[in-house]
């Protein structure tokens, strides 16, 4: 019996040793969400834009294009309400922090989670959404955050991404992709299936509310931002659904005297600007973030010029 044991150990033995160095990789690799955690804590006495929010703004909003010191902590899918507890998280040890960009996408007011993307805040930010259990990707990140294809994949590409303040660099144009009728569907039906699925009524706006006025508290003063969508995308879109997010972003303005920059249908960005219908390629996403900086900069001049036009009562 004890000579069955050791041979079939044996022979499991390269399987058990090439799960363990799976394991090993896929908990050690650079991912973005490591890259940008990491980035953020050696930074935190410089940074003084924090950019929040979805794939729009990972991709269109690049750091190294402000005159301020900007760092890029937005990812794929994100939702406020992670943009909310990594705001909270963060916020006390961002001692020159003055502005936080916050996307307001076309769907995001109707989703405050992505059940894929959960584990990862929780196990590189400590942020558990709602408490949910994670007992078995806990265990085995190449059976149950991934799946054993997608972890050889990685491990035999080997593909290193470099994020610089939080953001790589996407210097791929592709009009083919940009213009794709069906690729352009194929997103619109995306944006739908989220916004039909969404059981949670206004407690989107209500984190949206609770991030705004926290920063101002602290002085910080957040930014709404719309970010780019390519125009066939947009044709396919539902508008009363744009227009809500307007309503919603307008009648936050009024109530905390705050920014509302609209890029959404923003037509000076075309089609070699994007490397798909809805995210924005390196160029473009200077261009935009650009834009975002002039206006952040004449923000600080009038901030500097009333700092130095108040006069003393005593």
């Amino acid at each position: 019996m004890k000579n069955l044991f050791y041979r079939l150990f044996l022979f499991f033995l390269p399987v058990i040793i090439l799960i363990i160095g799976c394991e090993v990789y896929v908990r050690t690799m650079p991912s973005q969400y490591k890259q940008k955690r990491d980035q953020l804590i050696a930074n935190v006495d410089s940074i003084e834009v924090l950019i929040m929010g979805t794939s729009n703004a990972a991709d269109g909003a690049d750091p190294n294009q402000f005159s301020l010191y900007a760092h890029n902590l937005a990812f794929g899918f994100q939702s406020i309400y992670f943009d909310r507890k990594l705001i909270e998280k963060y916020l006390p040890v961002l001692p020159r922090l003055k502005y936080v960009l916050l996307d307001l996408p076309y769907n995001g007011l109707y989703y405050d989670h992505n059940e894929l993307r959960d584990f990862f805040y929780y196990y590189y930010y400590g942020i558990n959404y709602k408490n949910r259990k994670f007992c078995k990707e806990s265990f085995s990140h190449t059976f149950f955050v991934y799946t054993p294809e997608q972890t050889f994949s990685m491990i035999l590409n080997n593909k290193k991404e470099v994020l610089v303040k939080g953001w790589i660099n996407n210097e791929e144009e592709n009009d083919r992709e940009v213009m794709s009728l069906w690729k352009n569907k194929y997103r619109a039906d995306l944006y739908s299936a989220v916004i039909k699925n969404w059981k949670g009524g206004d407690s989107v706006v209500y984190d949206l509310e609770a991030i705004i006025e926290l920063l101002q508290s602290q002085n910080i003063t957040p930014i709404l931002i719309s970010y780019p969508n390519y125009s066939l995308v947009r044709s396919l879109l539902d508008k009363s659904i744009i227009e809500r997010g307007q309503n919603v972003a307008n009648t936050l303005c009024q109530k905390y005297n705050i920014l509302f920059l609209d890029y959404f249908d923003d037509d000076s960005f075309t089609s070699s600007d994007y490397y798909n219908c809805n995210h924005l390629n390196a160029k473009g996403a200077a261009k935009l973030s650009k834009k975002i900086n002039e206006v952040i900069m004449n923000m600080e001049e009038k901030r500097i010029k009333d700092e130095h036009n108040i006069v003393p009562l005593f």
